[in-house]
């Protein structure tokens, strides 16, 4: 955990292995075990090892602890994702099962979970909970990657999982519906500040973003054309602070809703 914008970390009583952590100001939700990339799932099981949920409402100090719901998977998704996080409150969290196969729901901080739906299923997947705390849900899935391109769809719910809709889609070379979101690149981590502003990293692209909930993505001062800011995840903890992880700078930080970024080393950008 950091309690200086990054600059310093320190452990938590949390020992994983952890595989997705979301967080709503001093609210945090972390995933331990369960489905791990690449897959640790037996070809006779079928099912992810068990996996446990910690909610913490003071920054990671302590943490209350639960099972998930058992999990199985079928042999197509061997297994290329975790179990994704995703809080909208301090009690009212969800996780995105390994693949996309599921979606679980908690409303009491993981003393029970409830299915809701799964909009897609993809080689790639990804889920966030606004951070202003409306409770929209963002879903971006994508193909099957090929020779640099990727199809993509972008989903978003306003009624916890419970239905979605389309907000965006490209094939692998054809037209987008959603501007600067084509087929070229691949789809990375998604983060929704709100039901209108998300940011996404795209692979061989950068960082994207969307102001009008999910419809069309525009270019960011991290979109380039080497995509250095591509693969690493992007997250804030509200409208304006947020991180990425950017080769070559390790990582940058944004006081300014993500319209400029500072390297954490102290270096200038660009």
């Amino acid at each position: 955990m950091t309690i200086d914008g990054g600059h310093t970390w320190h452990p938590t009583s949390l020992r994983g292995p952890i595989v997705s952590v979301a967080g709503i100001g001093q609210a945090v939700m972390a995933v331990e075990g369960g489905c791990q990339p690449g897959g640790n799932v037996t070809a006779a099981a079928q099912t992810c090892p068990a996996a446990v949920v910690g909610f913490s409402e003071n920054g990671g100090v302590s943490w209350d602890q639960g099972p998930l719901p058992s999990l199985s998977v079928s042999s197509d998704s061997l297994v290329q994702q975790p179990n994704l996080a995703a809080l909208a409150s301090a009690s009212d969290g969800y996780v995105l099962e390994a693949g996309g196969l599921g979606l679980l729901a908690t409303t009491n901080g993981g003393a029970t979970w409830q299915d809701r739906t799964v909009p897609c299923r993809g080689a790639t997947i990804d889920l966030s909970a606004t951070l202003d705390g409306d409770g929209t849900l963002w879903v971006v899935c994508g193909s099957v990657p090929g020779t640099g391109s990727q199809a993509k769809q972008v989903y978003v719910s306003t009624t916890g999982g419970t239905s979605w809709s389309l907000r965006a889609s490209t094939g692998l070379t054809g037209a987008s519906t959603g501007g600067k979101l084509g087929g070229f690149g691949y789809d990375g981590m998604l983060t929704a500040l709100s039901a209108t502003t998300g940011y996404m990293t795209e692979g061989r692209l950068g960082l994207l973003v969307s102001t009008d909930g999910g419809r069309t993505w525009d270019d960011t001062p991290l979109t380039t054309p080497d995509g250095a800011c591509s693969n690493g995840p992007v997250d804030f903890v509200g409208a304006t602070h947020g991180w990425i992880l950017c080769a070559p700078y390790g990582g940058l930080w944004t006081t300014q809703n993500g319209s400029t970024w500072t390297p954490l080393d102290g270096s200038s950008l660009g």
